[in-house]
């Protein structure tokens, strides 16, 4: 037995966003997670997005529904520098589409696996956007990430970091639960 997943879908498919008419041209598989995989994809006017496309029918679990509704719902508020734009979402019977902003340069893991360590001026640079980017989250929006890691930290073409992922992420609804963020965050 292959232990190779298949994509959901053949390269050069266009997926339609019922809402604009516009159709995504897939051009090339970025990478997969346990419920989803994302895509390049061209807008036919030389635009260039990620999407990420989740097969419902592989989610067995009502609770990871419910988190997926809960990313979509989260990740469309959120407006910043540091964190990946969500632009549109949408949907049919079988798959959830969420159209992102495209990270030229990958996840951070990657650069550090492509190129072993990072000059000191990057990590300083890059420590800086990743707490801009969560100083954002926590203290303006009132959302906690929960899944920081190297694969959901994304860099743009200018290797300016964001911050992506949304899947486990969760507001923060009491100040007490706030500060315990905090405190888990600097400890």
């Amino acid at each position: 037995m292959s232990s190779k997943v298949e994509m959901y879908f053949q390269l050069q498919t266009k997926i339609i966003d019922p809402e604009s008419g516009v159709r995504y041209t897939l051009i090339k598989l970025l990478g997969r997670g346990a419920y989803a995989q994302c895509f390049l994809v061209d807008n036919g006017e030389e635009e260039m997005f990620a999407m990420k496309i989740v097969k419902i029918k592989d989610i067995k679990s009502k609770k990871v529904l419910e988190k997926l509704e809960s990313e979509i719902e989260i990740h469309s508020q959120l407006n910043h520098p540091h964190v990946v734009k969500i632009y549109r979402h949408f949907r049919n019977e079988d798959y959830v589409f969420m159209l992102l902003e495209l990270c030229e340069r990958g996840a951070l893991d990657s650069l550090l696996k492509r190129n072993g360590k990072l000059k000191e001026r990057y990590v300083i640079k890059f420590v800086k956007q990743i707490v801009d980017g969560l100083l954002y989250l926590h203290n303006e929006m009132n959302v906690v990430h929960r899944d920081l890691k190297l694969g959901n930290l994304f860099l743009d073409s200018r290797l300016n970091i964001k911050i992506g992922d949304f899947g486990l992420s969760a507001i923060i609804k009491m100040a007490k639960e706030k500060l315990l963020c905090v405190v888990l965050l600097i400890t």
